[in-house]
């Protein structure tokens, strides 16, 4: 698989042109983002603290859905009146409802603090490669998940990126 970020990483080379080639040797590092995630204790921590925002919200929901299943299965009662039966209706109307809000602002409050908890990871993983890149010396680092072909395994910074991000706060 390293082998193949290799590739990535010289086509992109090229593309600066022969020019930027000549002026200085550029030093190139790969990193996988996917496998760093995966691997740094920030995410993790950061799913328990979506999960956490969202937990008194999720057990309302759950109970108006239960609130809702226990309605219609009222409503199959064959010895239900009529009466009861458009009220039941109304009810379970207005209860559908209100649970399609619900759902839609879940949705929105997770996205919302999903995407600011992603930013305040992004920030560090982006810290930890210029601090790994300026160690390093490299001249450049890409994402080296489109790479073909890596034939020097010591291009991929991946796990010095894990490891500074992991003890950062």
């Amino acid at each position: 698989m390293k082998k193949l970020l290799t590739v990535a990483a010289l086509s992109a080379v090229l593309a600066f042109g022969s020019v930027a080639a000549q002026a200085q040797e550029l030093k190139i590092g790969l990193f996988n983002y996917g496998y760093v995630l995966s691997k740094i204790p920030q995410t993790k921590a950061a799913q328990a603290k979506v999960q956490k925002a969202l937990d008194s919200k999720k057990r309302a929901l759950d109970k108006m859905e239960a609130d809702y299943n226990n309605i219609q299965k009222a409503l199959q009662n064959p010895n239900i009146t009529q009466a009861d039966a458009l009220k039941k209706q109304r009810d379970l109307q207005m209860l559908e409802a209100e649970l399609k809000v619900k759902i839609s602002e879940f949705r929105e409050e997770e996205q919302k603090i999903t995407s600011k908890e992603q930013m305040d990871i992004n920030k560090k993983v982006q810290s930890a490669i210029d601090q790994v890149a300026k160690q390093k010396g490299l001249s450049v680092v890409f994402r080296g998940e489109g790479a073909v072909y890596l034939g020097d395994d010591s291009l991929d910074i991946s796990e010095e990126v894990i490891s500074v991000v992991s003890k950062s706060k």
